[in-house]
């Protein structure tokens, strides 16, 4: 049995805004994955050495007075090999509809609980199997166009919907083929607390016909609870469930 110590796992964010400086507004954030594996008794499988896992480098910026401009990219190692490669490339606004958000461009869909954030982002070294096992290890990302909606209620409720390419899904290096149905998703969130807990239950539906004919029909349930002493995070504790 593998035994895995987290030796160190090391997060840092190196955020800059120069809008004091040059009034270009750009921000910049860097996030190094550094973890490790030693063994715990003889003769098992453990590495006996640090893995960066990944570095993320990020950049955000308005574009002009309506648009905003967000640019990803992360290198990690493949079977012993350094890669490069985008993860998000993507213009966003908020600014024409009272409540409506939208992005255009490459970025994780916003279904489900984790699959919207940057591995780096989990707050855990293993990758749960409902994400490798619906998902993808490192998240789901595609191009296209995603809006997000609140809903003028006495309640919380948002709707997220979205459509991208669906040449490939899950983590690919190659272009892909045409889908016979692109990827769509939508997801519902609401809020509630009780006592100092709050809670987020949130509805997934994801929907892609392959260019073989494959259809994939996914329907998801997420909630999220954390609690929080001012700004600082004291409790959290996430989950999710697909069919």
């Amino acid at each position: 049995m593998l035994f895995v110590l987290m030796v160190a796992f090391c997060q840092f964010l190196a955020a800059t805004s120069l809008s004091a400086q040059d009034r270009t507004g750009l921000k910049t954030s860097v996030a190094v994955d550094l973890v490790g594996e030693f063994e715990a008794k003889a003769g098992n499988e453990a590495a006996d050495k640090f893995v960066p896992r990944s570095v993320d480098m990020m950049f955000y910026a308005p574009v002009d007075h309506l648009f905003d401009g967000t640019l990803s990219v992360a290198a990690h190692q493949e079977n012993g090999e350094a890669i490069l490669e985008l993860h998000e490339a993507f213009i966003s606004s908020d600014k024409f509809v009272n409540g409506v958000k939208w992005r255009l461009g490459q970025f994780f869909p916003a279904f489900g609980r984790l699959n919207r954030f940057h591995q780096h982002e989990w707050p855990f070294i293993s990758v749960p199997k409902v994400q490798s096992k619906f998902f993808d290890t490192e998240g789901l990302i595609d191009t296209g166009a995603e809006v997000s909606y609140l809903m003028p209620l006495p309640f919380f409720l948002d709707i997220t919907f979205g459509a991208a390419n669906g040449y490939v899904y899950g983590h690919a290096h190659n272009a892909g083929e045409k889908p016979k149905s692109p990827l769509a998703w939508l997801h519902l969130k609401s809020f509630f607390s009780i006592a100092s807990l709050d809670f987020q239950p949130g509805l997934s539906l994801v929907q892609r016909t392959a260019a073989d004919g494959t259809e994939l029909s996914l329907s998801g349930f997420d909630l999220t609870g954390k609690i929080r002493a001012g700004k600082v995070l004291r409790f959290l504790w996430q989950s999710e469930v697909w069919q």
